[in-house]
């Protein structure tokens, strides 16, 4: 389980799980196929409300429903979710350097020396 903070919120997610991590892939392409779809002739505080929703979707989905509210509050802020969602995208690829150096480790263990 990787842990990590997120604003007030201290999240935990298992990166090292091939199903929570197929539950983040799947995740972050809904997000990208929302972005693509983003509306375009609507006001521009439209489009903000409409891209902190998909990332609210990520957290809600990923760490369960009231995630958003733990980490924005009832804040709509562009630049707050974009930063969250980087945290959470180098979050796991932290993991995902450490889940890799974990099993280079255990394996040399076992790896015959010549």
């Amino acid at each position: 389980m990787y842990k990590f903070k997120i604003g007030k919120a201290n999240l935990s997610y298992n990166f090292a799980d091939a199903d929570c991590v197929e539950k983040y892939e799947n995740t972050m392409q809904k997000l990208g196929a929302a972005i693509d779809v983003l509306p375009k002739d609507v006001p521009y505080s439209a489009k903000i409300r409409y891209i902190c929703r998909a990332i609210f979707d990520v957290f809600n989905t990923l760490f369960g429903a009231g995630t958003d509210k733990k980490i924005f509050g009832d804040v709509c802020d562009m630049n707050i979710c974009n930063d969250a969602l980087e945290q959470l995208i180098l979050a796991a690829q932290a993991a995902d350097e450490e889940n890799a150096e974990r099993f280079r480790s255990k394996a040399a263990k076992y790896t015959a020396v010549k």
